[in-house]
């Protein structure tokens, strides 16, 4: 079996980049109201957003709440309260 060897900045960088890359949850918030179900489920898997977390008073559950049209989903929002989504939370 061959291992690569790698420079020893090479994996700063790398963290770095992962880093830049992360989705606030401003953005998060929004893609939960007009987003796809697999789009809000990828960013969650990916660690870099919270159900949980609001961001201007709306928490991701109550902006999936309020989707309209095409991205209105009840797997949306079954998907957010799997994930930790706080039900009972007021705005």
């Amino acid at each position: 079996m061959k291992y690569r060897v790698f420079p020893a900045g090479t994996i700063g960088v790398l963290v770095a980049v992962a880093a830049a890359c992360a989705m606030p949850q401003r953005e998060f918030v929004s893609l939960c109201r007009d987003g796809s179900l697999s789009e809000v489920s990828l960013a969650l898997q990916s660690g870099d957003v919270s159900a949980i977390q609001p961001a201007g008073g709306v928490t991701p559950l109550m902006a999936a709440a309020s989707a309209r049209g095409n991205a209105a989903s009840t797997e949306k929002i079954r998907c957010l309260v799997d994930a930790g989504s706080d039900v009972a939370a007021v705005d």
